[in-house]
């Protein structure tokens, strides 16, 4: 888990600072081909690929690839090039909330205390870390506001590990 929120914290900076740099279809196209490409190394590394499985999984297969990956990814990588990588960071985390509750909605799942807890925490975390600094001196990193740190100027330097986890 650590070494996946590390992981996405990169991908948040990195992409928060190509996505002012370069078109950002053609970088969520290069993203996307990269990760097809490990995948599909993975695939033949630790799984016994079969022509006919795949065939008969194309439907669901074509809706992910298509749909949640390519559209999803691309809209993701077109939203981040106007919020800062914190702001972006807080409502990615709030994808797992979002996904539980449209289980809810949609396929009548059922939660209980302990999830529904977790869920209103998450949602009452993101919320309180955007408010407003008192007594101090504002930073400059509430949502819509970028900073030199924010836009990932500093991404390679020193400051990578204080920018991913600054709120």
């Amino acid at each position: 888990m650590l070494l996946s929120a590390f992981v996405t914290a990169i991908h948040i900076m990195v992409t928060d600072y190509y996505s002012t740099r370069v078109d950002c279809l053609m970088l969520s196209c290069l993203q996307l081909f990269v990760c097809g490409v490990l995948s599909l190394i993975a695939a033949f590394l630790f799984e016994k690929p079969e022509l006919s499985s795949i065939l008969s999984a194309a439907a669901p297969i074509l809706y992910m690839g298509v749909l949640c990956c390519g559209a999803a990814f691309t809209l993701k990588t077109l939203g981040q090039k106007s919020v800062p990588p914190v702001a972006a960071s807080l409502i990615l985390s709030m994808e797992s909330v979002f996904s539980v509750l449209s289980g809810w909605i949609f396929l009548k799942e059922t939660l209980d205390l302990r999830q529904t807890a977790g869920c209103v925490l998450m949602f009452a975390a993101t919320i309180v870390s955007q408010l407003p600094e008192t007594g101090k001196k504002k930073s400059g990193r509430l949502l819509g506001r970028r900073t030199k740190a924010a836009t990932g100027e500093e991404l390679f330097g020193k400051r990578i590990f204080t920018a991913a986890f600054r709120g």
